[in-house]
C-alpha cells in the first residue's frame, strides 16, 4: 500500500477520510493509542505528520481553524441509549398500560437522534 496525505482513514470519527484532511491532533492520538494500526497506515500517518512539521501545508486542509466544536459521537452514543432506558422504563405499556405509541415514538426518536449524529461526526 502507497503511504501518503491521499491514503484514507479506515476507523474512527475520521473514516473514509484522506490523511491531509484529518486534524493534526487524530493523526497523533492515532499514534499514540491504537496499537494495532496497520504497518501501512502507521507509516502514512507518520509521514503525514513529518510533512506539516517541516511546513508543506499545500495540500492540507486547515480544519482546525474554522471548523465548529466537533459532536463526541462516544458522548451521544453513551447518553442517547441512558435516556431511552429511561423513558422506556417511564412510558413502557406493559407497566403503565396502552398501545405502546409513546415507546414506539421514544425508539423513533432516539434512532434518529443517534442516526444524524453519525452522519454529522
Amino acid at each position: 500500500m502507497r503511504a501518503g496525505p491521499d491514503v484514507k482513514i479506515p476507523f474512527g470519527l475520521y473514516k473514509g477520510q484522506a490523511l491531509r484532511e484529518a486534524p493534526t491532533e487524530y493523526l497523533r492520538w492515532s499514534l499514540r493509542t491504537i496499537k494495532d494500526v496497520w504497518p501501512w497506515l502507521r507509516a502514512a500517518i507518520k509521514e503525514e505528520l513529518k510533512r506539516r512539521a517541516q511546513g508543506d501545508n499545500t495540500q492540507q486542509y486547515d480544519r482546525e481553524q474554522r471548523r465548529l466544536p466537533t459532536l463526541n459521537i462516544a458522548v451521544v452514543d453513551e447518553i442517547v441509549p441512558f435516556a431511552r432506558r429511561r423513558l422506556a422504563r417511564m412510558h413502557h405499556p406493559d407497566v403503565h398500560g396502552g398501545d405502546g405509541s409513546h415507546l414506539a415514538r421514544i425508539n423513533a426518536t432516539c434512532d434518529a437522534i443517534l442516526q444524524w449524529a453519525r452522519s454529522a461526526a
